[in-house]
């Protein structure tokens, strides 16, 4: 079997995994955060996250969200789904970062918070909507990876 480009980012260029890593945070997770925080009653947070381009900005509005959502726990063992999302969220945006740069952990919280949105789209009824979304968030990052490739290739700007 071959490797996909997804197993490959230590191996591809910094002109690819710049724009990919954007695209995971801006494209790919801020909706679902987003989405995970509207199904949650926190419009106002939603709003905030959906209006943010700046990773410094939106790494502290995650850790804000769930600094909050730790305050609303029922029990000590629960974790509401605001706060799992921000923790992953956040994870993606550290992994963003200049200082925490490492394009393969942005990916991964990337599709994870994709998964929560999943999930929370559906009332937290089937676990199986979180995995199917990941699942769905890795291709779709492929696709993307696969795209930046083919300009890279191509020679043109992305």
């Amino acid at each position: 079997m071959m490797d996909t480009l997804l197993d490959q980012l230590d191996a591809l260029p910094q002109t690819i995994l710049d724009p990919f890593v954007r695209w995971c945070l801006l494209e790919q997770a801020r909706p679902a955060f987003a989405e995970v925080l509207d199904k949650a009653a926190l419009g106002d947070q939603a709003d905030a996250v959906r209006s943010e381009q700046d990773a410094e900005r939106l790494l502290a509005l995650s850790n804000e969200i769930r600094a909050m959502s730790a305050q609303t726990r029922v029990t000590s063992t629960e974790i509401p789904a605001p706060e799992a999302a921000a923790f992953e969220f956040s994870g993606l945006v550290t992994a963003a970062l200049p200082d925490g740069w490492d394009p393969e952990e942005a990916a991964f919280f990337a599709a994870r918070v994709v998964g929560w949105a999943a999930w929370a789209r559906g009332d937290f009824k089937s676990p199986a909507d979180k995995v199917l979304a990941e699942r769905a968030a890795r291709q779709a990052q492929e696709d993307r990876l696969q795209a930046l490739w083919r300009d890279h290739q191509s020679g043109d700007q992305v």
